[in-house]
């Protein structure tokens, strides 16, 4: 995970994050590392909903130069406020418009948590899936402060779905679980694998 913020509009923050990624670059292909899981930023006063898009695109196209010559990835998450907005997302992805270096960290949950139905994630499941690059597998029910993590296969999201359509779009990079429930001491994950061993 990169820690970036790509939500700016002024050339000087949008250098300073481009900068930091290519910081972020360096170290990853130094680890062995080809994908970097990335934000897309967070909501801020000087820069409008209807700009989100617009500020992430550009500052991604600061950082494609090196991004190209090193043969990186960015795999931007649908995290927080910004890119769990699936207009944005999905807007933000044909903008850039460059998918063999920026994609999508697919969080199965994480979309759900934002307040998005159930049946608007199955759509975005679909829509995203030839631009995956990264997973993050996780489960639940509810939304925001209603939110609680479960093992895999023990919530509501409709996982089964989401592999089929990462399948059927040739999805070939990792396949991850992230697990926010309460057991412990392992057992959580533990679960999780088992589900993946028997879904993928």
């Amino acid at each position: 995970a990169s820690g970036n913020d790509f939500v700016y509009l002024d050339a000087e923050n949008i250098d300073k994050q481009a900068a930091r990624m290519k910081t972020i670059c360096d170290i990853a292909q130094f680890m062995g590392c080809k994908v970097i899981r990335t934000e897309g930023g967070q909501p801020k006063d000087a820069v409008p909903e209807d700009k989100w898009v617009e500020a992430m695109a550009t500052s991604i196209r600061a950082c494609l130069p090196f991004v190209k010559e090193m043969g990186m990835k960015f795999a931007i998450d649908n995290h927080g406020y910004v890119t769990n907005h699936i207009p944005t997302m999905l807007g933000l992805l044909r903008e850039v418009d460059e998918p063999e270096f920026v994609g999508s960290n697919l969080d199965t949950m994480n979309v759900r948590w934002f307040g998005n139905s159930l049946e608007e994630c199955d759509q975005f499941y679909r829509e995203v899936a030839p631009w995956v690059m990264h997973t993050h597998m996780k489960d639940g029910f509810g939304s925001r402060a209603e939110y609680k993590g479960k093992d895999l296969g023990n919530g509501e999201i409709n996982l089964k779905l989401a592999v089929e359509v990462l399948k059927e779009a040739g999805y070939d990079y990792a396949w991850t679980a992230e697990y926010e429930g309460k057991e412990g001491d392992g057992v959580g994950y533990e679960k999780c694998l088992v589900w993946l061993r028997h879904n993928i």
